[in-house]
């Protein structure tokens, strides 16, 4: 297609008369016939143009495109994502049925991100019911999978009936496994795309989710429900739930399957996640179904609200990958993941959980803590890099725990000996019924009680010193917990002496 045909068609869809005269268009039409561009795409990036100043429209374009490549390279640094806000590298614009690089679309200068932005959120089907399209869509850049069932056009007619624009997914907006030649930049997107997919779904923009795949009818028969492949199955699905959702494929069925589906399986199995309540997205992560176990970790990385990513690495097993992830969350995050580990494992020595001991955790209570336990990175360049972290508090001395041998027996039982302050402070909550104390103790050693979170404290036992910033810390082994029947407010610790303590790893 030549210029004139290209501007013969422009005028005709936005109803203009358009002639190659006026300044700046003949360039533009010439630019998008040269990089083999067809209508669609042509269209696309035209449509919200100003059309009074075309002369201005390709230096425009190589603005943002130099800004886009720019942003997303210093995004990557190295083997971690510095800024996991980074907007999506593509969209689907609707309107012209093609995907087009996302920063084509028209900004508010008060808003970073456009709000004309709509999500797909969709299960995949099986492999064996399940087609590979090649698609001018996207430019044919790769294969769209889809159910066999449907097709592109049958998902866009249902997105323009609900008044879409554009659209963001992950079929078309992700790149996806093609030919051999594009492998090595598949990885390479992958490494920023795939972790930041949360982000997407974070926006707050609206949501059409087909739970039973991507075009489908809905069916909330039990037996779609019980399937591996089923939205609230899928682990990648976990990150994609928002509050500003509308079912994909709905029929108008009025069954009293559909009622139990929305009004039980939805809320319950799908909860709309609340900042802090990470347990929560945890214990659905557990029964839920992925294509590698990789994928689990990834899932939770904008569900422990990360403002700093690790890269998707293929070869990176998940026990590593969430020792990474770990090392990105904020220290409030990290130390209500160490606060729930502490009292499920408080015999393990670890702060923090493994993989398999985060799988292993149940939903915490309801009741949240008067103030979130605060762990700190030692050294934040580790995030660059798979190394063990080390971590560090600054917290209060509450006292100390020793082993009193019972009777003439080789039975020993942990007696906690408040400090004075606590004494005076809390003469009337020292009872032995009004603290549990857990964890595994050796007689003849005596172990600092320190505060955590208000009224659970750790037992740790001192091993050594360490300088930090030319500042003495305490080398700290965690041993167990001491948790009081009730919070303590933090004005009953804000006197109490300081202590600076990093934890060692030991096994177990």
């Amino acid at each position: 297609m030549g210029v004139q045909g290209l501007l013969r068609q422009l005028n005709d869809v936005l109803g203009a008369n358009l002639m190659l005269g006026h300044p700046g268009l003949r360039q533009c039409l010439e630019y998008f016939v040269k990089s083999s561009m067809d209508f669609g795409e042509a269209y696309g990036y035209l449509r919200t143009m100003d059309r009074t100043d075309f002369e201005r429209v390709l230096q425009r374009l190589a603005d943002q495109q130099q800004t886009d490549e720019g942003l997303r390279k210093k995004a990557v640094q190295g083997s971690y994502i510095d800024n996991a806000d980074v907007e999506p590298r593509r969209v689907w614009d609707v309107l012209s049925n093609r995907v087009l690089p996302f920063y084509v679309i028209p900004k508010n200068s008060k808003r970073r991100f456009p709000q004309n932005v709509w999500t797909i959120s969709h299960s995949w089907v099986p492999p064996e019911v399940r087609q590979l399209v090649w698609t001018p869509v996207n430019g044919n850049r790769w294969p769209v999978p889809i159910p066999q069932a449907t097709t592109l056009d049958h998902a866009r007619v249902e997105l323009l009936n609900f008044g879409v624009e554009y659209s963001w997914l992950d079929v078309l907006c992700l790149r996806q496994r093609g030919r051999p030649e594009d492998e090595a930049m598949r990885t390479e997107e992958w490494k920023l795309d795939v972790p930041t997919i949360g982000r997407v779904y974070q926006l707050d923009w609206p949501c059409v989710t087909y739970f039973n795949g991507l075009g489908l009818p809905f069916d909330p028969s039990p037996q779609t429900l019980s399937s591996a492949q089923h939205w609230l199955r899928r682990v990648w699905t976990l990150q994609e739930t928002t509050s500003s959702w509308l079912p994909g494929g709905a029929t108008g069925d009025a069954s009293d399957a559909a009622r139990a589906f929305f009004h039980e399986h939805l809320p319950r199995d799908a909860p709309t996640l609340e900042y802090g309540r990470w347990d929560k997205a945890v214990a659905a992560l557990q029964v839920r179904h992925c294509t590698t176990e990789l994928d689990r970790v990834h899932a939770l990385a904008y569900v422990f609200s990360c403002h700093t990513l690790p890269i998707y690495d293929e070869g990176m097993t998940p026990p590593l990958a969430w020792a990474v992830l770990l090392k990105h969350m904020s220290p409030g995050m990290r130390g209500s993941v160490a606060e729930l580990y502490v009292q499920r494992f408080p015999e393990r020595t670890a702060l923090l959980p493994s993989w398999e001991e985060l799988l292993q955790c149940p939903p915490g209570s309801d009741m949240v803590p008067l103030w979130n336990p605060w762990v700190d990175l030692v050294d934040p360049s580790c995030r660059s890099s798979s190394d063990p972290a080390v971590y560090s508090q600054k917290t209060k001395h509450v006292g100390i725990l020793s082993m009193s041998q019972q009777g003439d027996d080789e039975t020993y039982s942990p007696i906690f000996e408040p400090s004075d302050h606590l004494r005076s402070t809390l003469s009337d909550r020292l009872s032995p019924s009004r603290y549990q104390i857990l964890g595994r103790y050796q007689p003849n050693t005596k172990y600092s009680v320190i505060d955590f979170s208000g009224g659970l404290c750790l037992v740790v036992e001192i091993v050594g010193k360490r300088t930090i910033g030319g500042q003495s810390w305490l080398e700290v082994v965690k041993r167990g917990c001491l948790q009081f029947a009730a919070p303590l407010a933090w004005e009953i610790f804000k006197n109490f002496d300081n202590i600076s303590v990093v934890h060692a790893t030991v096994d177990d």
